[in-house]
């Protein structure tokens, strides 16, 4: 799965993906900017569940994206229960 990062984004963005709990047991998000790639990988055994929800946001780590220069996050995992919900970018 891939979310394409839209171009008109500038400056220092927290990347958030949310998760449900019982989705695969690790999943790989493969952040790609320009040029750089940089790998991040989810376990599901550390998701905390609270409230009313069956998953949380889990960061991505904070990313200097610059306008005119797209990317895409893609979404990898070993097993066929991949859950993909939605993808968050808060400005710092």
């Amino acid at each position: 799965m891939r979310y394409n990062i839209p171009a008109n984004l500038d400056g220092e963005y927290e990347v958030y993906a949310f998760q449900q709990g019982n989705g695969c047991k690790e999943t790989v998000f493969e952040i790609t900017l320009g040029d750089n790639v940089k790998t991040v990988s989810f376990d599901r055994a550390s998701l905390i569940v609270e409230g009313q929800t069956q998953g949380e946001w889990v960061s991505l780590g904070t990313h200097t994206l610059s306008k005119g220069i797209g990317g895409q996050i893609r979404f990898i995992s070993e097993e066929p229960d991949l859950h993909a919900d939605a993808v968050l970018f808060v400005k710092k």
